[in-house]
Order: C-alpha cells, then sequence, then structure tokens
C-alpha cells in the first residue's frame, strides 16, 4: 500500500511586524504524533507555517490530506491557499480545516463551509480524533470517504450538512505524545518561533466572548512527567534568546494542585539555565490556594502577575455573557496578597459587551485605579468565528455594529494573490453609540500607555491618590480646549492618532482589502508603518515626542490642586523623565541620581493605595540602575532587531521586552 502523504499547515505571516506573533505550531504537532502513534509507517506528515513553503512542497510532492488550522488572524490567507492547492491538484487532494474558529453548532459551521467552498470537511474541538477518524475511513479502503457521516467531522453533500457523531473534548492527553520530545519541532526551534507549551486542556467557564466559553468542560491533564520534559527541551533549546517569552498555552494555568509542582520546575530552569527570563500565561479565574502559589512561586518571570480579568461589572453585561467575577472582598483580599508579596496584579476589561455602557464602563476603569491594579489592560470587543456572541441570534439580541479593521500588519501577497486579515469590532449597541466608542478608544490607548507602558505612572498614579478624575483629565488630554495655544507637535500626534484609529475601521471585508492593497502596491509591496496602533503610537509617545511633561502641567492646571500635591506633581514628572532606559545606549544615565523628597518606591510597592503626602522624608537620592536581567533581555533583543531603522526598532522593543514595566525601566534604589 502507498504511504499516505499529510500536510499540516498553522499558517501566519512573515514580515519585519510580525516578529512577535510567530509561535511554534503545537497543536499540528499535537495531531501529528497522534497519527503517527496510530498510523505508524502507513503515513509520512509534514508541518508548515509559512504558506509559501507549504505551497512549495505540494507542488513538488503528491499529497493525499492537508489539514488547516483557522483562525481570525489567518482566515483569508487560508483562503488563497486552498484555492492555489485547488489549482495545483484539483479533487485528487483532501482539505480538512479544523481550529478554534470552527464552532459547534450546525449553523455555523455550514457558514463555513459555504464560505470555504473548495475545502472537503471542517473538524470540530480538538483536531486529534476528527482527523484521524477521517485517516480511519480512507485507510479502510472504502472509497466512499465523504459518502457517510464521520465522527467529530461535518461536510457538505450538495446543499446537506452531513454530521457525524460530536467527540466533545474526549481525547485521552496521556495518548497524544510530545512534539517537541519527539522532533516534529525541530524546525520551529530556531528562526523567529516563539515556544508554547501546554500542560492541560479545557476550560469549566463559558464566557461567550472566548472561544473556550462554547464548551462547558472539565479540564484535563497532559502526563507531568513529559510537561517537565517539554519546559527543559525547550529551556535548553532558547537559552541564548532571553527576550523571547515562554508562552503556556492553557486556558487557566494553576488550576490545578500539580500546577504547582510545574510552576516550580520552570523556575528552577529560570535560575539554573537563565531561561525563562519571562513567562506569560492565564491563570485560573479563581483565587484559589494552588494558584496562589504558583504565581508566587514564578515571581517576577511572570510577565503579569496575579490576573483578575474583570471584563465588566455591569450586572446585566455579566449575565449576558455567562461570566461571574470575584467579589469585591475577593478582589481587594486578592490585592492586599498580591502587594505583601510584591506581585504585580493585572486586571482585563471588554468595552462593547452587551448591556455595557460609557458610564458603567469609565466608572470600571477608574474603580480598577483607584484599588491598585498595577496594569488595567482595556479592550474593545470584537467578534470573531467560533464564539458565541458572533451567532446571529446573539447579534440580533443586543443589536451588535460592527466595522473592520486590520490584524497587526497581517496582509501580503502569496504567489501572486494578496491577503489581508480583518477583526469585527463592535462599535455601538443598544446602550452606547459609535460617539461613546470613540471616546473608550481614545481611552483605551492612553490606559495601555500608562498602565502596560508605565508611561509617567508616578505622575497619574498621584493624580488617582490625591482623588481626581483621571478618566476626565484623560478624555482632556485626548480632546484639548482649541482655546489654548498648544505645542504644534502635540496637536499633531492626537491628529495622526485620531486619523489612524478611524480610518482603520472599515464597513466590509471588501472595503479594507481594497485599502490595504492599495497601501502596499503604493509601498513597494512592503508592509507600511506597524499597524498595532496602540504599539505603534505609544513607542512614538514615549520615544520620540518630546513636548508630553509640558502638556501635562498645563493640563493639571485646570484642577483643584494644592501646593504639596503640586511639589508631588514636580517630582513624579522628574522621575518619569529619568527612568526610562536608552535601548540603543543602556549605559546611559546609569548611576544617575535624582534627590527626591518622598518615598516613591515603598508607595510603589504598597500598589500605590497609601497616601503619597504620608510618604514625606528626608531628602534622599534615587540611584537608576539596569538590572542584570532586563540588560540580558535588552542585549538579546538588540542582536534580533539592531538593524531595524528606529521607528520599528521602538515599535518592536515595546512589543518584546514584556513585562515592559521591569525591562524598559531603570531598576530604583536609595544611594
Amino acid at each position: 500500500m502507498q504511504t499516505l502523504n499529510i500536510v499540516l499547515g498553522d499558517l501566519n505571516y512573515f514580515n519585519k511586524h510580525t516578529i512577535n506573533d510567530n509561535f511554534t505550531p503545537l497543536g499540528c504537532g499535537y495531531i501529528a504524533t497522534y497519527l503517527k502513534k496510530l498510523y505508524g509507517r502507513d503515513i509520512t506528515i509534514s508541518i508548515f507555517k509559512d504558506p509559501l513553503q507549504l505551497l512549495e512542497y505540494v507542488k513538488t510532492n503528491h499529497v493525499h490530506f492537508i489539514g488547516l488550522s483557522l483562525y481570525f488572524w489567518n482566515h483569508s490567507m487560508n483562503h488563497v491557499v486552498i484555492s492555489k492547492l485547488r489549482r495545483l491538484h484539483g479533487r485528487k487532494v483532501q482539505i480538512i480545516l479544523g481550529g478554534p474558529s470552527i464552532d459547534t453548532i450546525e449553523e455555523e459551521q455550514k457558514k463555513i463551509l459555504q464560505q470555504f467552498s473548495e475545502i472537503n470537511a471542517i473538524v470540530e474541538n480538538e483536531g486529534e480524533l476528527g482527523f484521524s477518524n477521517i485517516i480511519k475511513e480512507f485507510l479502510s479502503g472504502s472509497n466512499r470517504l465523504w459518502e457517510y457521516p464521520i465522527d467529530g467531522v461535518t461536510f457538505l453533500q450538495g446543499k446537506d450538512l452531513v454530521k457525524g457523531n460530536p467527540i466533545g473534548l474526549t481525547i485521552d492527553l496521556g495518548t497524544l505524545g510530545s512534539p517537541y520530545l519527539e522532533g516534529l519541532m525541530d524546525t520551529f526551534i530556531e528562526g523567529p518561533f516563539r515556544p508554547l507549551v501546554q500542560t492541560s486542556r479545557g476550560c469549566p467557564y463559558t464566557c461567550k466572548f472566548c472561544v473556550s466559553g462554547k464548551n462547558n468542560c472539565k479540564p484535563r491533564k497532559f502526563p507531568i512527567e513529559q510537561v517537565k520534559e517539554e519546559i527543559t527541551f525547550v529551556t535548553k533549546k532558547f537559552v541564548n534568546r532571553l527576550h523571547f517569552t515562554l508562552y503556556i498555552a492553557d486556558e487557566n494555568f494553576g488550576i490545578f494542585p500539580r500546577d504547582v509542582d510545574i510552576a516550580m520546575h520552570i523556575k528552577e530552569n529560570s535560575t539554573n539555565l537563565g531561561y525563562p527570563s519571562n513567562v506569560y500565561f492565564y491563570n485560573d479565574k479563581r483565587f484559589t490556594n494552588h494558584s496562589k502559589k504558583v504565581i508566587e512561586i514564578l515571581g517576577d518571570i511572570n510577565n503579569i502577575g496575579l490576573t483578575i480579568s474583570l471584563q465588566s461589572e455591569n450586572k446585566e453585561a455579566l449575565k449576558a455573557i455567562k461570566r461571574k467575577n470575584l467579589s469585591s472582598e475577593e478582589i481587594d483580599t486578592a490585592i492586599a496578597w498580591a502587594s505583601k508579596r510584591n506581585i504585580q496584579i493585572t486586571t482585563e476589561a471588554i468595552f462593547g459587551l452587551p448591556y455595557e455602557t460609557l458610564d458603567s464602563f469609565t466608572g470600571l476603569l477608574e474603580r480598577s485605579v483607584q484599588r491598585g491594579f498595577d496594569s488595567i489592560l482595556c479592550y474593545n470587543l470584537f467578534i470573531m468565528d467560533g464564539i458565541e456572541l458572533n451567532r446571529d441570534s446573539y447579534r440580533k439580541k443586543y443589536s451588535l455594529l460592527t466595522k473592520y479593521r486590520l490584524v497587526g500588519s497581517n496582509y501580503g501577497i502569496i504567489k501572486g494573490e494578496f491577503c489581508c486579515e480583518s477583526e469585527e469590532v463592535v462599535v455601538s449597541t443598544r446602550h452606547f453609540s459609535f460617539e461613546d466608542f470613540k471616546t473608550i478608544r481614545e481611552l483605551n490607548f492612553m490606559f495601555y500607555n500608562i498602565y502596560s507602558l508605565d508611561l509617567y505612572k508616578w505622575f497619574f498614579n498621584a493624580f488617582v491618590n490625591f482623588n481626581l478624575p483621571l478618566v476626565r483629565f484623560l478624555t482632556q488630554f485626548m480632546n484639548p480646549n482649541k482655546k489654548h495655544k498648544w505645542p504644534v507637535e502635540y496637536l499633531k500626534f492626537l491628529e495622526d492618532f485620531k486619523t489612524a484609529y478611524l480610518s482603520e475601521l472599515c464597513t466590509s471585508k471588501e472595503d479594507l482589502e481594497h485599502k490595504m492593497r492599495a497601501i502596499y502596491e503604493k509601498n513597494n509591496k512592503e508592509v507600511d508603518v506597524p499597524l498595532k496602533l496602540n504599539v505603534f503610537f505609544g513607542a512614538r509617545l514615549i520615544y520620540f515626542e518630546k513636548w508630553l511633561p509640558e502638556v501635562l502641567k498645563t493640563h493639571l492646571q485646570t484642577f483643584d490642586v494644592d501646593i504639596e500635591q503640586q511639589l508631588i506633581f514636580e517630582e513624579a514628572l522628574s522621575l518619569c523623565q529619568k527612568e526610562r532606559i536608552n535601548l540603543r545606549n543602556i549605559e546611559e544615565n546609569q548611576n544617575h541620581y535624582l534627590t527626591v523628597n518622598y518615598d516613591f518606591i515603598s508607595w510603589k510597592k504598597e500598589k500605590y493605595l497609601t497616601t503619597i503626602k504620608n510618604k514625606r522624608m528626608k531628602s534622599k537620592r534615587l540611584l537608576f540602575t539596569v538590572v542584570p536581567y532586563a540588560k540580558k533581555a535588552i542585549l538579546s533583543f538588540r542582536e534580533e532587531c539592531g538593524h531595524f531603522n528606529s521607528l520599528d526598532f521602538y515599535y518592536l522593543a515595546v512589543d518584546t521586552l514584556v513585562p515592559r514595566s521591569s525591562k524598559l525601566l531603570y531598576g530604583l534604589s536609595y544611594d
């Protein structure tokens, strides 16, 4: 019997602005290891991230099956690749789509099959069982592959949907094997690929804005010894690339007691071998003892510390998305716990959910600052295939009005054909207007700068500490009184940002593609300026705009501030201007001093919750130093990206060097 040749693709864009968006194709790796265990020498499997490499391989090799992972960030690319595959091999090759964008209800599955009319079938939920059932049917020699239902698989016969029995999330993870340890990830260890590891699968929560929310399931665990071996393997392979974050792909890492043991293993690798210096994961939504221990063990290598994602505190909104938050008392307890251990604490908020209003959302932002969150990530809701809010019934029920914008810098030409990716952003509902959306979009940008990039954070936290209205200040900053004579560069910056975020919104995917094609052609078939707008304009504001301190002082004059508060603001501004590292020359300002009269260091340790006026002390000198792990990460980043022009260099630095508060800023101590 002829060996069955299988190709798996987790495709992505490759350009200078997608460096941080390319991960090891772990999902395809698990499917490949599972198929190899089942069918051994009867099959050969190749895995691809680059669409050009996949097309070249298929052009010169006879391939029987191609499985592609579908996400909102490669939807258009998959269309182009599938079309070209059909031109190469007609109907001889079987093409299957899977991944998070495949919904579980028939109505949505039929839409996908109609959108991708050239494919043979889709696999819902986890790909291993459904895809292996297709291979099993083919190898049985029946020659009737698409005539009868296959479990876990859906396809069309004419206009009729043929659907096998649902398999849910049932596979025994102990049967999958390890793509890393079995050599299937070797191609993706070098180059730009960021490492992913997975210790468990499944989410017990049912949030309707998340692809995992449609499956209410009991999480399952990979064998712990395999997990530890994978972490050690990845550590040794990436030890010379310290600016590469290790990503844990679990929906809720820390949900199991054994995760404490895994966290200790990661920390031991970091201490003994030097990698990872930064770990990114979503901790369990509940504040359990083992979740606490995981966060405490990983300490300063944990990307965002303890995360308590509120998303909303509007009761009707939470009910509509089937979400239950921690109580106020539990949140305060968690913040106090993190404060005592000097652990960063993060929250996330999503604007655009059903029933959310401008007032309810800005109230959430104000409360989040007052509670002492170090990082406040403010997002606009976007709708994607695979989530419940995308279904027609939900769109109509909540009157979701949307527009389309580009996903990062995900656009370009594949074998002569242009493609670009879009995300569908909610810009109004029955409960908020497009003008409200614009207000929140601008606050989104400022909160990103302050609470992700630590832009003048001492100044803004003093503002909150004095019970002054932060949202009003930031709204005023983004919409200054035109009667005042402002620096021309300030007004130009605001104009550029507003033009950018409004012009990125298109009424349809076709309009977006037409616009991006024109930009691409005009720029000699190269990606233009980076299109993660918060990152791009944040980098510009931090590293290129010199007017910020004086503009902040001018806006401050419109608020009622006493003499001592004014002195504190002056000190805070001086500290903000000196604390940022020159990434091109990290020794600059090293061992420089600033004399202060308030204990800013202890104020920060206490999550800025104590009264800064009570931190008055005898004058001391603050010493600015580059902490060793930050220096190593910066030098590692510079080795990879130092050749880029200034704007691209600082954009990538802001996007890459996380957490920014510990790698982009000097460490502080008293002399």
